[in-house]
């Protein structure tokens, strides 16, 4: 799937400018989002929630990932992986999230804020 050695490095380097960007688009719409929705109230245990799972799931994913790089090879589990994200990609454009939209404030409606 990608070039070995010396010849790989520009491949990663592309690989990491699309994930920045996309990392860099998506972490203030989704937050604002999450916050927009979310009654004040749970907010922070919105927020917690949230983080907590997004880091134990980097901290068990690495370990189980290469453990099954090292079973089955390198190749095979990063094919795994790009299936997977694509189905969750796939399952995200058919879902009502797509049509997601910002709450309105009662500010831009001509209200009080």
């Amino acid at each position: 799937m990608a070039a070995r050695g010396i010849f790989a490095l520009p491949g990663f380097t592309r690989a990491q400018v699309v994930f920045g960007l996309g990392g860099g688009l998506k972490g203030p719409l989704e937050t604002s989002y999450r916050n927009a929705v979310t009654p004040d109230r749970l907010r922070a245990r919105m927020n917690a929630t949230i983080r907590s799972f997004n880091r134990s799931v980097v901290v068990v994913s690495a370990p189980v990932a290469g453990w099954a790089a090292s079973v089955w090879g390198d190749r095979p589990v990063i094919l795994v992986g790009a299936v997977v994200l694509a189905a969750a990609a796939l399952a995200l454009t058919a879902s009502p999230f797509r049509d997601a939209r910002m709450p309105s404030s009662p500010a831009d409606e001509g209200g009080d804020p």
